[in-house]
């Protein structure tokens, strides 16, 4: 799994799952002995995790699912599987689609509707 040998699958959760590749004559080329029985790659969807900071003097403008937040809003509160498009506007455009409130760019977030 993502290049590590592993023996059970049953803790892995199959919806981080982004690929699997069913390896059968060729395995030894690739494995070895180890590989002699055939060999199953899967590998996972990679989920970056990054903090970014700004001071309130260069925070940008964030708009949520087409409404303006406030600088007390925690972008923590998105999850990530809850975001169907993210959009950042920069320098010129972004004061002229929000005036002087987009000075420091815009980051526009639109979620996944849901039922």
């Amino acid at each position: 799994m993502d290049g590590k040998e592993v023996a059970s699958l049953s803790e892995f959760d199959p919806e981080q799952i982004e690929s699997i590749e069913v390896l059968k004559q060729h395995a030894t080329d690739k494995f070895g002995e180890r590989g002699k029985e055939g060999v199953i790659h899967i590998t996972t969807k990679k989920v970056v995790k990054k903090t970014i900071g700004f001071n309130e003097d260069d925070k940008p403008l964030l708009i949520l699912d087409g409404e303006m937040q406030d600088a007390a809003f925690d972008l923590n509160s998105v999850s990530p599987g809850e975001i169907k498009s993210m959009e950042v506007i920069k320098g010129k455009r972004a004061t002229e689609l929000f005036g002087d409130e987009g000075k420091n760019g815009v980051v526009v977030i639109t979620r996944k509707k849901t039922n």
